[in-house]
Order: structure tokens, then C-alpha cells, then sequence
């Protein structure tokens, strides 16, 4: 079905073909990866638009690219909500790598967000990983993930109201002989189980 085909099935949804032209936009742009004259002025005559009314819309919302864009985007929100939570420093730092090594910002955000490793929040000063994969899940992981859960108060990927501690659930530690695995600090803790879980965190909060 062709780009102008799809508008038209889309517009016969709404009261007014106007009504119709987000998700023509949205249409165009899956279509060419991006909203070019010529594809703002498809839209506008499957619509009985000007392309201009088209531009108008389209340039309002960031969703809608008014230039090429790479094959991946990487968008982050800097609104009042996230600017309280360093969105500013996580779009500065990628930039910074970027720009060493001659890369693009959204390169390395596709690295880093493959890798249990990277921290793509702010974490606490203490860091609790819980190896979830199967060797140590057949000997109880989610009973010591839990314990974990019941004496920090908070749930995995969460950090203490004091920003002591950040609690994660990982999918491999690769300490499959002696599981349950856990990661304090970077530091494995061998056959942990519930029962040893309060003493750990006493030992962070007593460390600071």
C-alpha cells in the first residue's frame, strides 16, 4: 500500500482529515526516516493540507525529524522530572567520550546500554549485584534477592533514600560453582543465602 493510501485509510478514522495529520506525519516518517519537503507535501495532499500546515505541526513535536537521522536515536529527556535526576550529566558524559574517541553520542549510549556494567543512572556509594541466572537460581537467588529487598527497603534497580546503596538483579556473575553469587562492590560473596543477607548490609551501612 502506498504512503498516500495509508493517509487516506488513516483520515476516514477521525471527523476531519486536519485531525488526521499526526499520524500521517507519523506514517511519512516511518516511511523515509525523516520528514523531508517532499514528504510533508505527500502528507499534505493525501490530507487537503498545505505542506506549511504539515511543517507547522511537524515542528512542534520532537518526535518528528525535520533532518536525516542515524539508523539508531538516542533521546534524552531533559525535562523538570529528569533534570532533577542529572539527565544533563548523562547527555554530557556520552558526549564527552564521544567527542575522544571520535564518535557519536548515540554509539556509545548503544554500548553502554548493552552492558549489565554501565550505570545509566545515578547510583549509591555501595552497589549490591544478585546473580539471577539459573545456577544460582535453583539454589534460591530470588529468596536471597528478596532479603536483600525486606532490609534495604527498596526493589532491584533502586537506591536507599540516603543514596548509600543501589540494589541491582544481574543476569550472570559467572560464579556458577558456588552459588548463590553476589557482587558487593565488585567484590563476590560466595554461597550467600537469605540468612546471610542482614549481616552484609549492616556491613555497608556501618562502612558509609
Amino acid at each position: 500500500m502506498s504512503l498516500h493510501a495509508e493517509i487516506e485509510k488513516v483520515a476516514k478514522q477521525y471527523p476531519e482529515s486536519r485531525s488526521a495529520v499526526l499520524p500521517a506525519l507519523r506514517l511519512a516518517q516511518e516511511e523515509y526516516g525523516w520528514l523531508s519537503r517532499d514528504a510533508l507535501e505527500q502528507v499534505g495532499e493525501a490530507l487537503g493540507l498545505t505542506p506549511a500546515y504539515c511543517m507547522s505541526i511537524a515542528s512542534f513535536y520532537d518526535m518528528f525529524h525535520l533532518e536525516p537521522v542515524g539508523t539508531h536515536t538516542v533521546e534524552v529527556c531533559t525535562n523538570v522530572c529528569c533534570g532533577l535526576v542529572n539527565a544533563q550529566a548523562v547527555l554530557e558524559a556520552f558526549e564527552q567520550v564521544a567527542d575522544a574517541l571520535d564518535l557519536t553520542p548515540a554509539y556509545c549510549m548503544s554500548i553502554a546500554s548493552f552492558y549489565d556494567m554501565f550505570h545509566l543512572e545515578p547510583v549509591g556509594k555501595h552497589m549490591v549485584e544478585v546473580c539471577t541466572n539459573v545456577c544460582c537460581g535453583l539454589v534460591n537467588a530470588q529468596a536471597v534477592l528478596e532479603a536483600f529487598e525486606g532490609e534495604l527497603g527498596i526493589a532491584p534497580g533502586e537506591t536507599t533514600v540516603d543514596g548509600t546503596v543501589t540494589l541491582r538483579a544481574v543476569e550472570c556473575l559467572g560464579g556458577c560453582s558456588t552459588p548463590t553469587i553476589v557482587a558487593v562492590d565488585h567484590r563476590y560473596r560466595e554461597s550467600v543465602t537469605p540468612q546471610d543477607v542482614p549481616a552484609i548490609v549492616q556491613e555497608l551501612r556501618s562502612a558509609g
